[in-house]
């Protein structure tokens, strides 16, 4: 529907046989009466829009504390950003569970026209981005089905193996639907631009309406705010493209524009936005052996750092390989290629120009200041080679200087009797 609200509207709306109404819930009326859907400034729309969502947002943050208090519920509202204390609106399910309010009540009399008008303003945002959004639109990337390793343009989201982040992806790692509850992180890549987080993970077909903003560089999305109510989904989408007080706003350029040499870029998408839901198309796999699909190529080695030698001014590494995806994932993969079809592609890991996961945490052994490599430096040799058995005898002669990098590392070859 085209934008019918003004402030006269809405009070007659909103009344709901109520007529008290909490200075929080005065702040939507006054916003709405700020939004000119004659404005040529589509830039003033969006941030008149975000202004009333900050204002719903507001309202329900108050009134969810305030049932919260009166039920003596240990309830304590979500944040958004937990080092800024940002609070945000819960959803129902949340409050229900915390028994803030009863199994068929709301959190006021006014929450349901306050979501309708939620809708409505997302249906607004929808209005002003779509030129913008047309440039991501399904033309814009490969069909995984028709895959080809030297032409591709894919929309994907990493999913790593860190430790310290591999419990929150399991969930969706077995299940992929669940990705259609969150405010996705992803990426664009090519098949000679493929600048990554993570050498493995999903491939997304996100609807244009799903796409919020991006960015050559990282954009601090505040992805926590998907565990709210579903207005913080669109505060989020407007504060990263429009910016904060003072920092520039990312904005939605075309796919082709987040590309950068180094280093991955960022795409805010929405994991659903009224109907329309973001799905896992494919997953994608860095491997050498690009002719490949499915479960036939194998991931792409990368380097252990077990030692290495200076002689004279050169460094050189020696390393074990191991696959830069483990064992344990690519059954994950396997298994949803088995369960739900979704095909299992490869790509060049040639044409990767950065990788931002730390491979060391992928297996337990590289510890005590081991580190991975990839890709190899050319410079590398391979552990238990001639090469590397020759550097040992010059260790020991002392013409070349070694250093151990992974002290649990002991083998008659590294560690020569004297």
């Amino acid at each position: 529907m085209s934008w019918n609200w003004t402030k006269a509207s809405w009070r007659t709306a909103s009344e709901q046989n109520k007529s008290w109404r909490s200075s929080e819930f005065n702040k939507i009326e006054k916003a709405i009466g700020k939004y000119d859907k004659h404005s040529t400034s589509n830039l003033a729309k969006l941030q008149a829009l975000k202004a009333i969502l900050d204002a719903i947002s507001a309202w329900r943050v108050y009134k969810q504390e305030e049932k919260a208090k009166s039920a003596k519920s240990g309830f304590k509202s979500p944040l958004s950003d937990q080092a800024k204390n940002i609070k945000i609106a819960a959803t129902d399910t949340d409050l229900r569970t915390a028994n803030v309010m009863g199994a068929t009540s709301d959190v006021s009399v006014r929450a349901k026209i306050t979501d309708q008008l939620v809708q409505d303003v997302v249906a607004e945002i929808d209005s002003v981005l779509a030129v913008e959004r047309a440039k991501w639109g399904n033309t814009t990337f490969t069909d995984p089905a028709k895959h080809n390793p030297n032409k591709f343009c894919y929309l994907i989201s990493a999913q790593t193996e860190t430790e310290e982040i591999v419990a929150h992806r399991e969930g969706t790692i077995k299940n992929p639907d669940l990705i259609a509850n969150a405010i996705i992180s992803a990426s664009v890549i090519t098949h000679d631009n493929c600048n990554l987080w993570s050498p493995s993970g999903f491939i997304l077909s996100a609807p244009e309406a799903c796409i919020g903003s991006g960015h050559k560089g990282d954009m601090g999305v505040r992805n926590a705010a998907s565990r709210g109510h579903d207005l913080e989904k669109y505060r989020e989408l407007l504060r990263v493209y429009l910016g904060e007080s003072g920092v520039a706003g990312m904005g939605l350029p075309d796919a082709s524009s987040v590309l950068r040499p180094i280093g991955h870029n960022e795409v805010l998408v929405l994991g659903r936005s009224f109907g329309r839901i973001t799905s896992v198309a494919a997953i994608f796999v860095m491997s050498d052996e690009t002719g490949k699909v499915n479960m036939q190529a194998k991931p792409a080695n990368m380097g252990d750092k077990v030692s290495s030698f200076q002689k004279g001014s050169t460094m050189i590494e020696v390393v074990e390989l191991k696959p830069i995806v483990t064992d344990r994932r690519m059954k994950q993969y396997q298994d949803l290629y088995t369960n739900m079809g979704l095909p299992i592609l490869p790509i060049p890991a040639s044409a990767a120009k950065s990788l931002g996961q730390d491979m060391s945490d992928l297996y337990t052994d590289m510890k005590d200041g081991a580190r991975a490599l990839f890709p190899l430096p050319k410079s590398a040799v391979l552990h238990g080679s001639q090469a590397h058995k020759d550097l040992e005898k010059e260790a020991v002669k002392g013409t070349a200087k070694k250093f151990v990098r992974n002290e649990k590392h002991k083998c008659p070859i590294c560690t020569p009797t004297k």
